[in-house]
């Protein structure tokens, strides 16, 4: 049984996006090149990023030991424009960082945090694909991370913008 349900989870997601786009409050991009957005690619790069900064849902997914999609709660991924990610898995919330090259993804930092409930085995499968993600492809508003016998794919919930 998960410690944390209903709105408890919804808190956790809002405070961990809430921390992830206090970065933005500097007036954007901090450094020089590109951003997470999708537009900064390597100088080079033979195809432009997919835009990827909003917040998905798991829509369906799959590992090598079979289906990712029923999952009991629904999966959130928030990629923003400081190249962060943010989510819910089915029983913690993560954060972390992730780098984009053309059609390159990959997440870096991912830290979590550890409330114990009774999906902790299927959410460590959907973590471990997400370490396992080196592709990224976005059709319209579903979003598909791809790597070695990983595919995640998520539908847009909200696109994020910074004003």
């Amino acid at each position: 049984m998960c410690v944390y349900k209903g709105m408890g989870r919804k808190i956790a997601l809002l405070a961990l996006v809430s921390l992830a786009l206090t970065g933005c409050a500097d007036g954007g991009h901090s450094g020089e090149g590109g951003g997470g957005r999708g537009s900064g690619g390597t100088p080079g790069a033979s195809e432009p990023a997919p835009d990827v900064v909003g917040e998905w849902v798991l829509a369906e997914g799959s590992d090598a030991e079979g289906s990712l999609r029923n999952l009991g709660t629904p999966v959130t991924l928030v990629l923003t424009d400081e190249s962060t990610v943010a989510g819910m898995a089915p029983c913690n919330s993560y954060a972390g960082d992730y780098a984009l090259t053309a059609a390159s993804l990959s997440f870096t930092a991912v830290t979590r945090t550890e409330v114990a409930c009774s999906s902790l085995s299927v959410e460590s499968r959907y973590f471990a694909a997400l370490e396992r993600v080196d592709h990224v492809e976005r059709s319209g508003e579903t979003l598909t991370l791809t790597g070695d016998d990983v595919t995640l794919s998520f539908s847009l919930l909200a696109k994020l913008s910074v004003d």
